[in-house]
């Protein structure tokens, strides 16, 4: 089965709030997540916003991933903040 960018939009959501974090509403807003895809450097990453001129950070790393590996990747973690909340 094929991962839609939606569908990762969608976990990638999830995980933010699961974190406590928030979605970035545009380039400059400080401490916001985005979702960062550029299929000719590799897929997906996450980015947050790190300065008010649109500087970022990858929180989990700068390596980008295909989209059914990252899907994978959201899910795990999405599993282990579960789990350690028992």
């Amino acid at each position: 089965m094929a991962i839609s960018k939606k569908h990762n939009q969608a976990v990638f959501e999830r995980l933010v709030d699961a974190c406590g974090a928030h979605v970035a509403h545009g380039y400059n807003d400080v401490g916001g997540w985005r979702l960062d895809y550029n299929g000719l450097y590799g897929g997906y990453n996450i980015e947050e916003i790190a300065n008010e001129s649109g500087g970022v950070r990858q929180p989990f790393g700068a390596t980008r991933m295909k989209a059914a590996v990252f899907a994978d990747a959201m899910h795990f973690a999405l599993r282990a903040i579960e789990y350690s909340k028992k």
